[in-house]
């Protein structure tokens, strides 16, 4: 799925395979929560420098989610951070300080990672959307 279009081919898609079935564990340590790629395209380099994610939960609640991280091809960038309130049970998350570039017709994969709290319902009826908000995020043409 792509998530956003941009001109000169710089394109974020979406790439974890991620569906209703897929299977998380209450207690796990960085569970890998989304991935996607984020392609320069041939215009310029690119800079991620905030990206903003919100969270959907059913039969838990967004606290459960904590030390959120983003790593770029499989390296941390930007802070550590847990998920916020929204309309509960509901959070965002924004990770700053990330200002990591990209070269003209690079492309890197992105992985945002959580820990679940052991406490986390674990039945069928528990389920979690997370989902990149471009609007909220920062991407800047460097040249």
């Amino acid at each position: 799925m792509t998530v956003v279009p941009a001109s000169n081919g710089a394109s974020i898609v979406r790439n974890d395979g991620y569906d209703a079935s897929t299977t998380f564990l209450a207690g796990e340590q960085a569970a890998e929560l989304m991935k996607f790629t984020v392609n320069a395209g041939n215009s310029s380099s690119l800079e991620i420098k905030r990206l903003n994610f919100d969270l959907d939960v059913t039969s838990s609640l967004f606290s459960n989610y904590t030390n959120v991280k983003v790593l770029i091809d499989g390296d941390q960038e930007g802070n550590t951070e847990d998920f916020a309130a929204t309309t509960s049970p509901d959070g965002t998350v924004t990770v700053e300080d990330i200002n990591y570039v990209i070269a003209k017709n690079g492309q890197v994969q992105v992985t945002l990672v959580s820990d679940i709290a052991s406490s986390t319902a674990a039945e069928a009826t528990t389920q979690i959307d997370v989902t990149l908000d471009v609007s909220d995020s920062l991407f800047y043409d460097v040249n």
